[in-house]
C-alpha cells in the first residue's frame, strides 16, 4: 500500500486494534478518526487520543473524511478500517474506494444491530451458520 491506511477507531476494541495495527505494522502509514462516544463509559476515547500523541499519529474529523473522493485522494488514504465506529460510511466514501472499506463489527448486520446485539443472536440460535454466510459475502483487498 503506497498511501494510509484509516483508522476509524472507537471503544475498547478500536483502541485494542489500534494499538495491534500500529505493533504488527510499525512502517505502515496511519491516519486516525476518532470520537467520543457518549454511550461509552469506559475511558477508551481517552486513551486512543493519548496513543494518538503518544505515537505521533495524524489525526482527522470524520466530518472531513465523509466529503468524499477528493478529501481522501487529497491525504492519500489508501483503504479504511473501521472497528466500534457508529456511523454510517456515505456511499460517496465507498465508491472512492470500492473493496477497500472494512467494518469489523460484533454482530451480525443487519439483522442483529443495536442494543446488545451478539446476546441477542446468541439467544435465537442463528451463530451456527454465521459465520459461511458472512464470510461468503466478504471481498478481500488483493495483495500489491
Amino acid at each position: 500500500m503506497d498511501g494510509r491506511l484509516l483508522c476509524c477507531v472507537a471503544g475498547s476494541r478500536g483502541e485494542a486494534v489500534l494499538r495491534g495495527v500500529r505493533a504488527a505494522f510499525p512502517e505502515l502509514s496511519l491516519l486516525v478518526c476518532t470520537r467520543q462516544d457518549p454511550g461509552l463509559q469506559d475511558g477508551s476515547g481517552e486513551e486512543i487520543e493519548r496513543l494518538i500523541a503518544r505515537e505521533s499519529l495524524e489525526s482527522c474529523a470524520w466530518s472531513d473524511v465523509t466529503k468524499g473522493a477528493p478529501w481522501l485522494t487529497e491525504h492519500r488514504v489508501d483503504a479504511i478500517l473501521l472497528v466500534g465506529w457508529r456511523s454510517l460510511v456515505p456511499d460517496r466514501v465507498l465508491a472512492a474506494l470500492p473493496d477497500r472499506v472494512v467494518a469489523a463489527h460484533d454482530s451480525l448486520l443487519p439483522r442483529y444491530r443495536g442494543f446488545a446485539p451478539l446476546p441477542t443472536a446468541l439467544s435465537t440460535v442463528t451463530m451456527r451458520s454465521a459465520s459461511r454466510s458472512s464470510w461468503r459475502r466478504t471481498r478481500w483487498m488483493p495483495a500489491q
